[in-house]
C-alpha cells in the first residue's frame, strides 16, 4: 500500500506541475508516506525512492503541503479511483465529477 500510495501522490505532483498549479494541498490516507514526506532524513527504501522523487519534483511548485487525513475522510478519493479503473488513459477532471458529487455532498452537509 505504501509504494502505491506513493506512486499516485507521484503522479498527482506531476499533474499539478504539468497544470502550472502553483499552490497545492495533496492529501493521502497513508500516513506513513506523510511523515516521510515531512522527513529530511534520506530513506534508502523502494518507497524513500519515489519520497525523493515527490519532493524533486515539488521544487517546481510555489506552495505544497501533504496532509495525513483519517481513511473514512478519504472515502471520495477511494470512490474517484475505483471509477477512474474503466478508463484506459489518464483521466482528469476540472470539475467535481458525478460519481463522488452525493460523496462530496455527505462531507459537505
Amino acid at each position: 500500500p505504501k509504494v502505491a500510495e506513493a506512486m499516485a501522490l507521484r503522479r498527482a505532483v506531476y499533474l499539478a506541475r504539468q497544470e502550472n498549479y502553483m499552490h497545492v494541498i495533496f492529501q493521502s490516507d497513508c500516513l506513513s508516506v506523510v511523515q516521510r514526506l515531512h522527513s529530511s532524513s534520506r530513506d534508502r527504501s523502494i518507497v524513500g525512492s519515489i519520497i525523493a522523487n515527490i519532493k524533486t519534483t515539488c521544487g517546481a511548485l510555489s506552495s505544497v503541503t501533504f496532509k495525513h487525513v483519517r481513511r473514512h475522510l478519504n472515502v471520495p478519493a477511494h470512490v474517484l479511483a475505483k471509477s477512474c479503473m474503466n478508463y484506459s488513459s489518464l483521466c482528469v477532471f476540472h470539475s467535481v465529477p458525478d460519481c463522488i458529487r452525493e460523496t462530496l455532498y455527505d462531507f459537505i452537509a
